[in-house]
Formats: C-alpha cells, sequence, structure tokens
C-alpha cells in the first residue's frame, strides 16, 4: 500500500512538472509595425499635420499593433500628435529640443505595454555636408526599447532610420548606408543580451533594385547569424513610387517572424506604407534570461 500511495504522489509531482515546463515553453504572439509617415513640415510635405492626425484616428479604431515604430516624426507639432492621440499609453521619444536649421532622428517608439529601459545610437556618417539632400542636417541612428509585456515577459524593440537614396543609377550613400545598416544590427543585438529582440524601420534598401544593392544585402544578412531576416521577399522592397515603400522588421532567434503584412494599402497616408509583422517569442527564454 505504501508503495501504491507513493507511486501515486510520485506520477502527480510528474504531471505537475509537465504542466509547469509546458506554460514556461508557451509562446505569444507579439503584433509590431513599422512607419514612416513623411512627417516633414509644409511645403516639404502635403498636409503633415491632417495625415498624421489620420493615421492616429485609424490606429484608435484598430487594428493597431502592441509596439509601433514611427519614422520622420521630423517636426515638433507631428510628434506631439504621435505622443498623444494614437492611444497608446507609453512612448519612447530620445529626440533632443528642435532647433533652427536641422532636425533630430525623427524617431518614436509608441507601446501598449510598459517600457522600462531605453537607449540611443547616432550614427557617426549621416550624409553629406556638399550635397544638398537634407541628409547631413539630420542627427540619424537608433532608439531601443525594453518592453515589459504580460506575465513579466521583457523585449527589447530597437528603430532606425538609416540614409537614403536618391539616385536610381548611382547609390552614393550606398557603402554608407551598409555602415550604417551593420551598426544597427550589432548595437541592438549587443544591448538586448539573452533577451528576445524585435528590429527595423527604414533601411532604405531596397535588394531587388540592383546587384550592388543585392549583394551588399546579402553580405549584410549573412554576417549577422543572430538576426534572421523577413520571411517575406516583395513585400520587404521598395515598390515602384506610384504606390509607396515599404519597410523591414527582424527578429532574433528567440523573436520568430511567422506573418507579413502592409498596411494602409488602400488609402496611403505618407510615401511609405506601414508593414505590420508577427513574431512568434518564446516565454521560457525570456524568463531564464532575466
Amino acid at each position: 500500500m505504501r508503495f501504491l500511495i507513493f507511486t501515486w504522489i510520485l506520477v502527480l509531482g510528474l504531471l505537475e512538472i509537465h504542466s509547469t515546463l509546458a506554460r514556461d515553453q508557451w509562446e505569444i504572439l507579439v503584433d509590431v509595425w513599422t512607419y514612416n509617415v513623411w512627417g516633414l513640415p509644409e511645403p516639404l510635405a502635403d498636409n503633415p499635420n491632417r495625415r498624421a492626425a489620420e493615421i492616429c484616428r485609424q490606429l484608435v479604431a484598430g487594428p493597431s499593433p502592441d509596439v509601433l515604430l514611427v519614422q520622420e516624426a521630423w517636426y515638433p507639432s507631428i510628434r506631439k500628435i504621435f505622443k498623444t492621440k494614437c492611444g497608446f499609453p507609453h512612448v519612447l521619444d530620445l529626440d533632443r529640443r528642435f532647433r533652427a536649421g536641422w532636425f533630430d532622428s525623427g524617431l518614436l517608439i509608441l507601446s501598449k505595454y510598459p517600457i522600462l529601459e531605453s537607449r540611443r545610437l547616432t550614427y557617426l556618417e549621416n550624409g553629406s555636408p556638399w550635397a544638398v539632400d537634407g541628409e547631413f542636417e539630420t542627427q540619424k541612428g537608433a532608439i531601443a526599447a525594453l518592453v515589459e509585456f504580460p506575465d513579466s515577459l521583457k523585449i527589447w524593440v530597437a528603430n532606425t532610420h538609416l540614409v537614403a537614396r536618391y539616385s536610381a543609377t548611382d547609390d552614393g550613400y550606398l557603402s554608407q548606408r551598409t555602415q550604417q545598416a551593420a551598426t544597427f544590427f550589432s548595437w541592438a543585438t549587443r544591448i538586448s543580451g539573452h533577451l528576445p529582440l524585435i528590429l527595423g524601420g527604414d533601411l532604405n534598401f531596397d535588394p531587388t533594385r540592383d546587384a550592388d544593392s543585392q549583394e551588399t544585402w546579402r553580405t549584410l544578412i549573412a554576417a549577422l547569424p543572430e538576426i534572421e531576416g523577413p520571411d517575406q521577399s516583395d513585400p520587404t522592397a521598395e515598390t515602384y513610387p506610384g504606390e509607396g515603400k515599404i519597410d523591414h522588421l527582424f527578429g532574433n532567434s528567440l523573436a520568430r517572424q511567422v506573418s507579413g503584412d502592409v498596411y494602409c494599402r488602400d488609402s496611403p497616408l505618407s510615401d511609405h506604407f506601414a508593414w505590420r509583422s508577427l513574431f512568434e517569442v518564446s516565454h521560457e527564454h525570456s524568463e531564464c534570461d532575466l
């Protein structure tokens, strides 16, 4: 009888352990969007405040992501709209005060969940002082937030905007953009440590455009084994100018991208479309690495 009782207790204990392990290994879906909102002041952009307000109205009406990476929120009035009207209770804004003659990063991270820590990166090279494209007058870089999701799941999220391409035939900033991308990926990987990492933004890379871009993109991704490239191919590249541009999202090995889609294709409110991705994040890794 004692043997049977002991065996039953052992079985119950094993079932409890199995149940606990199963709970620890649950994976949650995290919805992240990236959106270049073309937030330059007039006359450099059309009706920026009206478009920003409409973007926020649509986000409040739904659907809306868990985390939204925003690029080109350059101007103070536009930043204020995104920070206060889009329905996200937690905002990361590391831009310094706007100064006449130049813009800061133009980056924001909007989150449904608390932001515990933040980081900022400024690229050493950005544009050319002899060019008239405006790149040199900006302070492009990256920002990152440690977001606490339900059940104490912690995920690092990083947002960037790289130097743009201004010619279809001569990409004078290709080497500079490549260096910025490598810096961004390595920086985000380093600060995230062993936690899940989701990163992206407007990388201004179109791997389908020409042979140089394709080769640079393959080399860049291959050199970063911790970062998994997008599962989708066409949707991450620039489309033809009349249709807008679509940007990139990535995850590390603990944040696996399972699907992606374009948002706002039918009613574009920027010269870019928003890109949305679902990431499958393992709770087990996040808990063990705290």
